[in-house]
């Protein structure tokens, strides 16, 4: 799986964000993805916590440009959860910790909580899963510009 590491400034980005372990729909979504010409893929978080983890990942593991991870809180609940293992959890949370092996786990929390990239025609953009400060808060159109303003800025997160 590409790093996350970014360079200069990117001009096209395709943005991706709560696939929940859907392999075929990822599957056509890069399908669609490979027609259109993009610098950087950018998947905002909760990745694998569904049906297809394994295929999911792979999916990403064989495309040919940069992607960029973002932690999601279902990326981060099956960290948590492989990590304590003496904890009882309901039996759909058992089989997603089941269903990621080690190095998959790795990979997920490695994931950054949040990425800035420089976009041409836009500065800095910071993508997050939730807000930039929780990976559980949300920012809707709903949210008064203040608020939002006030979250962005409260936000030590890299």
């Amino acid at each position: 799986m590409p790093s996350n590491a970014s360079s200069s400034a990117a001009e096209w980005v395709a943005v991706l964000a709560d696939v929940h372990g859907n392999a075929t729909a990822l599957e056509a979504v890069l399908h669609e993805l490979a027609r259109e010409r993009s610098d950087v893929l950018v998947h905002c978080g909760d990745l694998t916590w569904g049906p297809q983890p394994r295929d999911t990942i792979r999916l990403l593991d064989e495309w040919e440009g940069p992607v960029l991870f973002v932690r999601g809180n279902a990326d981060r609940r099956i960290v948590e959860l492989a990590a304590e293992p003496h904890v009882e959890t309901a039996s759909r949370a058992a089989w997603m910790v089941d269903a990621h092996e080690a190095r998959d786990r790795d990979r997920l929390s490695a994931f950054a909580e949040s990425v800035a990239l420089q976009v041409e025609g836009l500065g800095t953009v910071r993508f997050c899963h939730g807000s930039p400060r929780s990976d559980i808060e949300l920012i809707t159109r709903a949210t008064p510009r203040r608020g939002w303003l006030l979250r962005s800025a409260a936000s030590t997160r890299t």
